[in-house]
């Protein structure tokens, strides 16, 4: 394990594809004293990565890929594994070494964006996702989406602009007719819309940013874009942004209205509420959460709530 995590005395581990990327950088940073966060498996040029993903396709072992946490298993009472295809061995692998402690595998994207719970053997470990409607479909396990308390970022509401961040993914279209809105009463959008296939051959798109510039430029935007792609259930990033920046956010996940966090002052639904009302949302002072709220969706909380064994949808 590399030397930051391999001096901690927390029992979770938890494997992203690439530790180094800002979000599992952020959590190491924050929550040392929780978690250790390590890479799943060691860089590795094109061809060893091809090779690598047939296996796990395949769920044969790719034991020998693995970063030097395979070594160190027997430390950790919980090993958290985000879903994906390049992992689907893992649990089995982990079994096949002899760990004996709880295997979460974690589902923080819906189920169709990522590997279908059927191809993951239960026995080897416990199957939870953020998506309720993911937990009722597959009959997984629930615990909420995450953000980070002990990360500071200050906002600063030092202008009008929107703010929007994803990839495409068949909402260009609807990007471009919300910016058309917004300017329309007074707005900027400063939306970061990344081309990809579903993309059309010309259009206003942005490149790839580092996750702590976006964040960087959420806090000094007013308010927030979520546009949940077709299909997709549960919360993403950018609602629990505007909650922890005590930003206004304009969605289109008709869910919000049941979480406990919902004010009409802060939260615009798009689809549901009055398009012709959007100008009086953004110019409606916010409504204060409470801090409680707050506390609940911390990445702390939510490393708890994994100890809760009534979590069924």
């Amino acid at each position: 394990m590399n030397n930051a995590t391999s001096q901690t005395s927390a029992k979770v581990l938890m494997l992203w594809p690439d530790a180094s990327e800002d979000i599992p950088s952020i959590i190491a940073e924050n929550y040392a004293d929780l978690v250790c966060i390590e890479s799943l498996y060691r860089p590795a040029n094109t061809i060893t990565r091809v090779i690598r993903k047939v296996l796990s396709i395949l769920n044969l072992s790719t034991l020998h890929f693995c970063e030097k946490w395979i070594e160190q298993i027997a430390h950790f009472d919980m090993i958290i594994i985000h879903a994906n295809p390049i992992n689907r061995s893992i649990p089995k692998m982990l079994r096949k070494r002899g760990y004996k402690g709880r295997i979460i595998y974690w589902w923080w994207n819906p189920v169709h964006m990522s590997i279908s719970p059927n191809k993951i053997n239960r026995q080897d470990c416990e199957l939870w996702s953020f998506s309720e409607d993911d937990c009722r479909e597959w009959n997984l396990q629930y615990n909420s989406t995450y953000y980070f308390l002990r990360h500071k970022a200050d906002s600063t509401y030092s202008n009008k602009k929107i703010f929007f961040c994803g990839q495409d993914k068949g909402r260009y279209a609807q990007l471009q007719h919300l910016k058309q809105k917004l300017s329309t009463i007074g707005y900027e959008s400063d939306f970061l819309i990344i081309k990809d296939s579903t993309s059309p051959k010309e259009g206003d798109f942005s490149p790839y940013i580092p996750y702590r510039q976006m964040v960087s430029r959420i806090c000094e935007d007013y308010a927030i874009v979520e546009i949940l792609q077709e299909g997709q259930t549960g919360m993403s990033l950018r609602v629990m942004e505007s909650l922890f920046f005590g930003k206004k956010l304009i969605s289109n996940n008709h869910t919000l209205e049941q979480e406990p966090f919902y004010s009409k002052k802060n939260i615009f639904i798009l689809g549901k509420d009055n398009i012709s009302e959007l100008k009086l949302f953004l110019e409606t002072p916010m409504e204060k959460t409470s801090p409680d709220l707050k506390e609940h969706f911390d990445f702390s909380t939510w490393l708890q709530r994994f100890n809760i064994t009534n979590n069924k949808i």
